[in-house]
């Protein structure tokens, strides 16, 4: 019952994201869909975002609450996700380096992360 109640809580907060987003000013989407439209410059924006807030998930829900809302393509969508599994990855890896003292505890690190 409560992974119920848990996951309409989550649909209702990627509704109630869409609706917000369609607020936000023409200009303001247009510049999006514009930055997002290159492919290499949406990878690493994905890398950086996923870096800063250390959630894969929560960029990854955030655009699709944007992809409902026509904020961001789904063309300009698809690599975002790619370049937030891609932090994630590198994320774990760095943080396998701070056991670097320990071998197996590195090792095991290491391993998990990659």
């Amino acid at each position: 019952m409560l992974s119920v109640m848990v996951l309409f809580l989550f649909l209702m907060a990627l509704e109630l994201i869409a609706s917000a987003a369609t607020h936000l000013d023409a200009g303001f989407t247009e510049s999006i869909i514009r930055i997002t439209s290159n492919p290499f410059i949406a990878l690493f924006i994905g890398l950086q975002v996923t870096a800063v807030i250390q959630s894969s998930s929560t960029l990854t829900a955030s655009l699709v609450a944007m992809v409902a809302a026509n904020i961001i393509t789904l063309e300009g969508a698809v690599p975002m996700v790619l370049g937030a599994n891609i932090g994630t990855t590198v994320t774990s890896i760095l943080v396998s380096f701070g056991n670097l003292g320990t071998p197996k505890a590195f090792r095991w690190g290491f391993m998990v992360a990659s």
